[in-house]
């Protein structure tokens, strides 16, 4: 989701100068939940987050220095929409193993910043590098998760020239983060059945509890 630093991220967005071709300042709304705190860029009384508008997106780009032309906004913003809907599709996917109702805090960009994960792909696996990189902070059951999302460009058919890869995974911030990724590792690779992630003070109590003498099967002595 582009963010913005200006009272037009809020009222949907102004012309910058040179621009020639008038876009749309509607914003439309995401699927995914807010928490409490209200960013500037978001509008207030808002439950979930609201994409920027064609107008305030183009004129984020253009103060970032890209290459930006106003007929090809509309699609851009789409796309970008429908992958921030996919990355929240996937949270959703971690956050079930805990039984949580997620809720994205905040987010920030890291496209200069290539993840650990990414870096073994890319130079161990072979993979092409990830364009860009995003952090998201969940607040789930009571607590707060770092998720690292690595997005990748695929190979495009005639059907659908835009292909892209989301790799979504809480951050390794925490043994209870890496406990995480070893039960989606089992329920997703091995197959095993895997349904909920295990506390790691419900492990410690049930490794500690005394469950007595295992019983007896062997058979009785002969009379």
């Amino acid at each position: 989701m582009a963010s913005t630093n200006s009272d037009e991220s809020v009222s949907g967005g102004g012309c910058p100068v040179k621009q020639t071709v008038p876009l749309s300042t509607a914003r439309q709304c995401s699927t995914i939940p807010k928490g409490e705190v209200t960013p500037q860029h978001q509008p207030e009384g808002a439950n979930v987050w609201v994409y920027p508008s064609e107008q305030q997106y183009f004129n984020a780009m253009k103060r970032k220095g890209w290459e930006a032309q106003e007929q090809d906004v509309p699609i851009v913003l789409a796309i970008h929409n429908a992958v921030n809907e996919q990355g929240w599709s996937k949270v959703r996917e971690w956050e079930a193993m805990r039984g949580g109702d997620p809720k994205l805090k905040e987010f920030r960009g890291r496209p200069n910043d290539i993840s650990p994960k990414a870096w073994f792909k890319t130079n161990v696996l072979g993979y092409k590098p990830p364009f860009d990189r995003h952090d998201w902070v969940v607040e789930s059951a009571g607590r707060e998760v770092r998720y690292v999302i690595d997005f990748y460009a695929g190979k495009g058919t005639p059907e659908r020239p835009v292909a892209l890869h989301l790799d979504v995974r809480p951050a390794l911030d925490s043994a209870d983060a890496a406990l995480h990724r070893a039960c989606m590792f089992a329920k997703e690779e091995l197959r095993l059945g895997v349904e909920r992630v295990p506390t790691l003070g419900g492990l410690a109590a049930a490794a500690a509890r005394d469950g007595g003498q295992p019983p007896d099967d062997r058979p009785p002595p002969a009379r």
